[in-house]
């Protein structure tokens, strides 16, 4: 495999961040991608590419504890098991439709192609990393996981790669390290995945996006008469973190933070139509604002759930865990307030449309 090399071009130590990927961000992949859009084109944010509110609880019908972990999780729609489930969402694709950020994988199945291809864009590109290969992690081998960096160096005198990773903000890593890295993708997946970030020209505009689809879709998840999904997924994962209660041991819940990071940037979402003048959410402003409201005092309360779940397994204390019941209740009561108010605004929608 053959890659363009510019053959005067220093490989730099350090490419300078100024920030790093947001840990409010819905997941390690869109906050490393804003990151790096940012420090490399000067945009701002993609707020106006992600309105997700979609649901799902797993293992909701098995209450074990394996480890420290509960075999139950709730997630937002995103599925964030694979690179492509990642690449072909909706938010990837509005990032490009909307921004001109044209985002794409290579796949590296040979360390000296992947070397090779580092020096062709200064050592410095987004990357697939495993936290048990970076020494300062707390995970450095004992537990494999899946993570997403920006590369932005190589330092040949102390033989290290420069990186930035969300839970790491900026670290380095071994070239040993970095070779075992490879190494292990390649032996789990057969490549390691490399992704690319093309500027395209887009002739988007703000009014171009449809809120009317884009409610349907969530109201329809948060009303499905399923279980596992929406408001029930909620009332649900509730139910089961008072049961687990009653083991008698601490575990962490997988994936919380997600919900944070997904009412998050729904507020940030709505922000962004106003701020850029998208005539229905100025013309029914004052119902943008309450929902804008809704979804900032909701990331609040996940916010505050993860953090407190988090700290109360640190403290080794399922008698402090019984104090999260509360914010998940309050949880239960905000998320059926958002639906309501989203409902509202759509049929509010529609009526505007049917009036014409």
């Amino acid at each position: 495999m053959d890659f363009p090399v510019n053959s005067t071009s220093k490989a730099k130590f350090f490419h300078p961040y100024q920030n790093y990927p947001k840990l409010e961000s819905p997941n390690c992949f869109l906050a490393t991608l804003s990151c790096f859009i940012s420090n490399n084109h000067k945009v701002n944010d993609l707020d106006l590419a992600h309105l997700e509110h979609e649901f799902h609880l797993f293992n909701n019908d098995n209450f074990d504890i394996s480890g420290i972990h509960s075999n139950m999780s709730i997630q937002p729609g995103w599925d964030m098991s694979s690179t492509e489930s990642v690449l072909s969402h909706r938010v990837i694709k509005n990032i490009r439709s909307r921004y001109g950020f044209k985002v794409s994988r290579l796949k590296i199945t040979n360390f000296q192609d992947l070397d090779k291809f580092l020096l062709s864009k200064d050592y410095h590109l987004m990357s697939v990393i495993d936290p048990f290969f970076i020494e300062e992690s707390p995970y450095f081998n004992k537990d494999h996981a899946f993570s997403v960096c920006i590369i932005n160096g190589k330092d040949s005198n102390n033989c290290t790669y420069s990186f930035i990773e969300r839970k790491h903000q900026q670290s380095n890593i071994s070239f040993e390290g970095f070779k075992n890295n490879f190494n292990y993708f390649l032996e789990s997946n057969g490549y390691l995945d490399i992704y690319v970030v093309d500027r395209e020209n887009t002739d988007f505009h703000i009014d171009h996006i449809s809120l009317s689809d884009d409610l349907s879709r969530i109201i329809s998840n948060l009303k499905s008469s399923s279980s596992r999904l929406g408001l029930n997924a909620i009332q649900n994962f509730t139910a089961q973190y008072k049961h687990l209660l009653k083991n008698d041991t601490p575990f962490l819940v997988p994936w919380t933070e997600r919900c944070f990071g997904e009412r998050h940037a729904n507020a940030l979402f709505f922000r962004a139509l106003l701020n850029e003048q998208h005539y229905l959410a100025n013309y029914f402003i004052e119902d943008v604002e309450k929902i804008i409201k809704c979804y900032e005092e909701l990331a609040d309360l996940w916010r505050a759930f993860e953090m407190f779940h988090y700290f109360s397994v640190s403290q080794n204390s399922v008698k402090t865990l019984y104090r999260n019941i509360p914010i998940l209740e309050e949880i239960c009561t905000k998320e059926s307030l958002v639906a309501k108010k989203m409902d509202d605004f759509q049929q509010q929608l529609e009526n505007l449309t049917t009036n014409k």
